[in-house]
């Protein structure tokens, strides 16, 4: 459950520099929530506050979800709640992060820290803070990773992630063409037919060799990518685009048509790419492999906590 602070985000925080408000939280000294006997401070509640009003759709929110919305104090609280959860399970069961792990919780929070100091000040979380999420943040994947990776060793377990990894992802190279010129103009259907052409012959020159489909694209003109490992929910392909891939017979070219957009794609074999491909995904096969269980053993976790008083 590793996460890795990829552009888009660093983006998103940078933007929240330019939008974040003072937050009516930070006016009291008291503790913002006691739960089941544990005081949340202020700079916790203040960040997830922040969290839930920058992106609202992921709490079932409207977009212009307010502070004191009874909705909006509801999430925070669940977040509130997780936090306090998290720690305790983690505690409790005798875990401890390794040094690897604390040093990438302090990469985060520097990375986080230089791009948006104004925006955390200005809502009142500090520096300390940001670590203290991002620790949880860390000890949550420690236990899921505690509950069910039982390590590459553990023979009938990796044998089921594997299977996992071939049934939920799919390789492939391709090229692609567009039935419309420069300008956005569609081109004329003898043009269509005759680029249509021009793939079927790259697909049946090709054969079941990735070399040959890479000389035949080339032949044509075109430059194929590298390998590409994709599942139903990766981003930037047409609707159906995976279904597609997924049930072509491996070290096979097919041509595709999807609206404006021509394919001419060869499945791969996800074994010929080796262990080092396959660890990329691994962990993400677990946590899709055991998402509804780990949602239902967070939610016993949460469901001990009781919110007692709440100050905001």
């Amino acid at each position: 459950m590793k996460k890795i602070i990829s552009p888009v985000l660093i983006i998103a925080i940078i933007l929240m520099t330019f939008c974040g408000c003072e937050l009516n939280i930070l006016k009291s000294n008291k503790p913002a929530l006691v739960i089941s006997g544990t005081e949340i401070d202020r700079e916790i509640y203040a960040y997830y506050l922040d969290k839930v009003l920058s992106r609202p759709g992921d709490y079932a929110l409207a977009d212009n979800a307010k502070e004191n919305d009874k909705k909006t104090k509801n999430a925070v609280r669940e977040l509130c709640i997780r936090y306090l959860a998290i720690n305790t399970e983690f505690t409790g069961m005798g875990l401890s992060l390794t040094i690897p792990e604390k040093v990438e919780i302090a990469d985060k929070v520097n990375n986080y820290w230089i791009r948006a100091k104004d925006h955390y000040e200005k809502i009142g979380v500090m520096k300390q803070t940001l670590t203290k999420v991002f620790t949880c943040e860390t000890c949550e994947e420690a236990i899921f990773s505690h509950l069910y990776d039982k390590g590459t060793s553990n023979t009938e377990g990796e044998k089921k992630i594997r299977e996992f990894y071939k049934s939920e992802y799919c390789a492939f190279r391709s090229v692609c063409a567009y039935f419309t010129d420069g300008d956005g103009v569609s081109i004329s259907e003898a043009e269509k037919q005759q680029l249509i052409e021009k793939f079927r012959s790259i697909a049946a020159a090709s054969g079941s060799s990735s070399e040959e489909f890479n000389n035949q694209c080339s032949i044509a003109g075109y430059s194929p990518g590298g390998t590409v490992v994709i599942s139903a929910d990766s981003d930037g392909y047409p609707s159906g685009f995976y279904d597609s891939v997924s049930t072509q017979p491996e070290n096979t070219v097919k041509v595709i048509v999807y609206g404006d957009c021509l394919f001419a794609v060869r499945k791969e074999s996800l074994s010929s790419l080796g262990d080092e491909i396959y660890s990329q995904y691994r962990t993400k096969c677990i946590e899709k492999m055991h998402a509804e269980e780990w949602q239902k053993t967070l939610d016993g976790y949460m469901n001990r906590f009781k919110v007692e008083k709440d100050n905001t």
